[in-house]
């Protein structure tokens, strides 16, 4: 039985200040063939002079195997490997990677990617190159437990690399030497001593029988090598087009399988970062994951989350609008604001919030719970519903807003009399969406006409008890809060519409109130005072 060819992609780490805790993958890949065979053979061709069957490849392969409690089988590889040795591009990383990565094959992706990285990294002693060859792009890496966090692409940067003409084996780079003046670093292992020079990487030449031709690269290439004298320059692009691989792209695993961890068991998740604007990870069962948006974006967290396939809780809050996530397995399977549910809720809040705060508290997964929306097209079509609703609202300022038909016809007799967005969307039976969408049209061509007017209007409040910080702020509200009257009428009265609706939206975000309908009710209010503040 062939195995898919892998692809695994140089790495870069030892990043200026993110030593140790950064890496990227470039544009030039170790390419590995193996198959089931009577007895281990390897067959090498590319930089250096290496052969022999025990080699990184192999020893990858094998700690794979064992990790998942198997005896590894003898296994023909064939390598073709461009990475400079010894040269700090990771091409031990690359090599081990490959070779779990063959185990994972084998025994049909049940280390899956997270896997892969977890015995990987254990095997190298630091993650910082091995982040980048299994999830490819710009990763931070943790030591302890082994962990990587997928970052944003640094934009319009490219790397340029100088390859000396003399090897820079790891225990020589920044790392210096180990206590006692032996090099140390991942060369030296208890029990056995191993080369520091080319064969750190895979073994010694095999010679050219059975060797591999040089077949296409498998993402657009990097850009051209250039030698200089004295050794050669190489330039590569550091855009996050590498990451474990086989052909066509798919997962190291099973064909098709998500990227995350194994069902059993996908291991923690941190995100380090000093200070306020940091993600922090809390024992098992508590806090997983509690951050600042300034720190990583709400789309990171959503994308860390699912490709963890993580069972939880996220709980988003950007000023003083909160958004509630419930996933299963990595999908968003539930989505709220307060007890305002569904996708309608979901699509209503920003999908890129400039600042805010967010927690992900795991749970057990439950036993079948539909997702929403498939993950895959779930944050397009949040991108898109916001960018929807910010057009309508050039119009409409949200969609508590009351619209009076100026002449009666489908489908805008729903509003004969004045009515709002929401009760127009309850008529129709359709989306919000798309009942905002038929207003904007109304409106933009004469049809309908907003009254000033909101919905919320009808609300009676009534204050029973001490008073609240909210209306200790909103004092002379107190007297008029006796439920006599709704706050259209209050309004009516000469109470700003405006000092009316910030006691709303504090009384609501501190659960001062909690009338049915507070979510949609907090969401209208603050589009409100956006499009007043304008």
């Amino acid at each position: 039985m062939d195995l898919p060819r892998l692809y695994v992609p140089a790495t870069l780490a030892n990043l200026g200040s993110g030593f140790d805790a950064l890496g990227v993958a470039l544009d030039l890949y170790l390419e590995v063939e193996a198959h089931p065979a009577p007895e281990d053979a390897f067959l090498y061709e590319g930089e250096g002079h290496v052969e022999g069957t025990d080699n990184l490849i192999h020893e990858g392969y094998r700690a794979g195997m064992r990790a998942l409690g198997l005896e590894p089988l003898p296994l023909r590889v064939k390598a073709f490997n461009p990475i400079p040795l010894a040269r700090g591009m990771g091409s031990s990383s690359a090599a081990l990677v490959a070779g779990v990565a063959l185990a994972d094959r084998l025994s049909g992706g049940r280390l899956g990617r997270e896997g892969v990285f977890r015995v990987a990294a254990g095997l190298e002693g630091h993650p910082d190159n091995v982040a980048p060859a299994v999830f490819g792009g710009f990763v931070a890496a943790l030591s302890e437990p082994p962990l990587a966090i997928p970052l944003p692409r640094p934009e319009g940067v490219r790397f340029v690399l100088a390859v000396p003409p003399y090897e820079v084996p790891t225990p020589f780079g920044p790392g210096g030497l180990a206590p006692g003046g032996a090099p140390g670093g991942r060369h030296l292992q208890p029990g056995k001593k191993r080369p520091l020079a080319r064969g750190a990487f895979l073994g010694e030449a095999r010679g050219p029988e059975g060797g591999l031709p040089r077949p296409a690269p498998p993402a657009p290439p990097g850009l051209p090598h250039a030698r200089g004298p004295g050794g050669d320059r190489r330039r590569a692009r550091g855009r996050g087009l590498g990451g474990l691989r086989g052909r066509g792209g798919a997962h190291p695993g099973r064909p098709g399988a998500r990227r995350g961890g194994s069902p059993r068991d996908p291991g923690p998740l941190r995100l380090p970062g000093p200070g306020r604007a940091h993600a922090s990870i809390g024992h098992r069962g508590g806090i997983l994951l509690e951050g600042e948006l300034k720190a990583i974006s709400l789309t990171e967290v959503l994308e860390l989350v699912h490709a963890h396939r993580r069972s939880g809780v996220l709980e988003v809050r950007t000023g003083p609008l909160p958004l509630t996530l419930r996933f299963a397995l990595g999908e968003v399977v539930g989505a709220s604001i307060l007890d305002w549910e569904g996708l309608d809720a979901l699509f209503a809040f920003p999908l890129h919030p400039e600042e805010g705060v967010f927690r992900f508290v795991p749970t057990r997964s439950p036993e079948a719970t539909q997702a929403l929306m498939p993950f895959s097209v779930l944050l397009g079509e949040w991108a898109r519903v916001n960018d929807e609703w910010d057009r309508f609202r050039t119009l409409i300022d949200s969609p508590s807003r009351v619209l009076e038909a100026i002449r009666p016809g489908e489908p805008y007799g729903a509003f004969l009399g004045g009515k709002s967005v929401r009760a127009a969307a309850k008529a129709w039976g359709v989306p919000l969406i798309i009942a905002m969408e038929r207003a904007y049209m109304g409106v933009r061509e004469g049809d309908l006409y907003p009254l000033r007017r909101y919905s919320w209007f009808a609300l009676r409040i009534r204050h029973v008890g001490r008073k609240t910080k909210t209306l200790e702020e909103f004092g002379h509200l107190a007297a008029l809060l006796d439920g006599s009257r709704n706050l259209g009428e209050i309004v009516a009265e000469g109470v700003p519409l405006g000092l009316v609706r910030r006691y709303l939206i504090r009384a609501l975000a501190q659960e001062e109130l909690t009338p049915p309908g507070r979510g949609w009710l907090l969401r209208d209010l603050l589009w409100e005072a956006e499009k007043e503040a304008e």
